[in-house]
């Protein structure tokens, strides 16, 4: 090779291009292919989305370049003057600031041998909210965060199969009286990042904890809801609450 040539650089797999991937191709078009079978009178009790959340945008630029880092934290501090935005070491990021008089931070992972991302918030030093989008090969992707998982498989540009199941969170169970009765998925205990071989079993392992489970292939939806009965007990003088599975409704694209 002559000294004046020059070699051309390749560019390395880093976590804003999973972190783009997951939220503006697999997420939106698996929401699309789900919500498009529900009404909108369904929309009351049928929920789909959930997967994002604002403290990820703070996340979709991060990378090895320390200089782009430099460029996120000098627009976190137009909000709040004490804002970092560190990397311990390669493909680890730290995010904090001040919002509310509350101490955020957002701890950000990229696993290159996989392309996994995995980002976990803490507020005042307690873990608050996770995500994680592992890519599985054969065009197939895990997602989940603390109220849901989801399993998608692309056959081409074309989503063919969602398998999705979502928690008991405070969006269906009314969390000031029945706090007990909610269920979210932990991001120690119950981390996907590591994982490279996941299958429906994945999620079904939590189907006690859950109140629905989406099924999407072949142009239909099978969705299965787990609905709460409430009984007044006189002698308790209080309610009594039933969580039960009811019958699986398929609906076929029109």
């Amino acid at each position: 090779m002559g000294c004046n040539e020059k070699t051309e650089e390749i560019e390395v797999p880093q976590y804003r291009d999973t972190h783009e991937l997951a939220f503006d191709k697999v997420i939106p078009a698996m929401d699309a292919a789900l919500t498009s079978f529900v009404s909108a009178e369904e929309e009351l009790y049928v929920s789909f989305d959930g997967f994002d959340s604002p403290y990820l945008l703070l996340c979709q630029r991060l990378c090895e370049d320390d200089a782009q880092l430099q460029t996120i934290q000098e627009s976190l501090r137009q909000l709040d003057s004490a804002a970092t935005v560190e990397k311990p070491s390669p493909n680890q990021y730290k995010i904090s600031f001040n919002q509310d008089g509350k101490l955020i931070d957002i701890f950000c992972n990229y696993k290159s041998e996989t392309e996994a991302i995995r980002c976990v918030k803490h507020v005042d030093g307690s873990i608050s909210e996770f995500f994680e989008f592992i890519p599985l090969g054969t065009n197939r992707y895990a997602i989940q965060n603390e109220a849901g998982r989801a399993l998608v498989t692309y056959e081409g540009e074309r989503i063919a199969r969602v398998v999705m199941g979502r928690m008991k969170s405070s969006l269906s169970v009314d969390s000031d009286l029945y706090s007990s009765d909610i269920r979210l998925l932990d991001a120690n205990t119950d981390s996907a990042f590591e994982s490279t071989n996941l299958d429906d079993s994945w999620i079904l392992a939590k189907k006690d904890d859950m109140m629905q489970i989406a099924i999407f292939e072949n142009n239909k939806l099978a969705l299965q809801l787990c609905t709460c009965s409430y009984e007044f007990d006189q002698t308790r003088e209080n309610l009594e609450r039933q969580w039960q599975w009811q019958d699986e409704i398929v609906i076929q694209a029109t």
